[in-house]
């Protein structure tokens, strides 16, 4: 099913997110800043605080709908770090992206694929407070239970 979403370009220069190949889940979002004057890029290097960049694009989800800003593999393996953040149906300010570095030195540049925007429906559920859960085999074992060896 193609669902249509609406966008803007908040800026003349903002680049179209866009799928890169046919079947992708993910559509690619670029830099949009306007580079100070001698510098070649955005410098992001270990130790920075994390950088709030710019796409220059707001999106109109529809109800029912949210995005999730993803990181890219090929930043991710380079030591690039963009945690997954959401957007929600009601949101319509411009797009961002949080980037920080794990590893090395990295030069953003305007124009250049930071991240993925993933899209997807969302189910809505109602809490309800118990004096408990229902008991299952795996109980409250996580964070490495399968198949290491380790509970916690």
């Amino acid at each position: 099913m193609n669902q249509t979403i609406r966008f803007i370009k908040l800026r003349p220069d903002a680049i179209a997110p866009k799928y890169a190949h046919d079947g992708d889940a993910g559509l690619d979002l670029h830099a949009c800043f306007e580079l100070m004057a001698g510098y070649e890029g955005l410098d992001v290097q270990v130790g920075d605080p994390p950088v709030l960049i710019d796409t220059g694009i707001a999106i109109e989800l529809p109800r029912g709908f949210q995005a999730e800003v993803r990181p890219r593999s090929g930043w991710s393996k380079r030591g690039l770090w963009v945690p997954v953040g959401t957007i929600d149906c009601t949101y319509r300010g411009s797009i961002g992206v949080i980037v920080s570095s794990v590893h090395g030195c990295h030069v953003v540049k305007p124009g250049d694929r930071i991240a993925q925007l993933v899209i997807s429906r969302v189910e809505t559920v109602t809490l309800i407070e118990s004096a408990g859960l229902s008991q299952t085999a795996r109980g409250s074992r996580g964070f490495g239970s399968t198949g290491t060896g380790v509970d916690t």
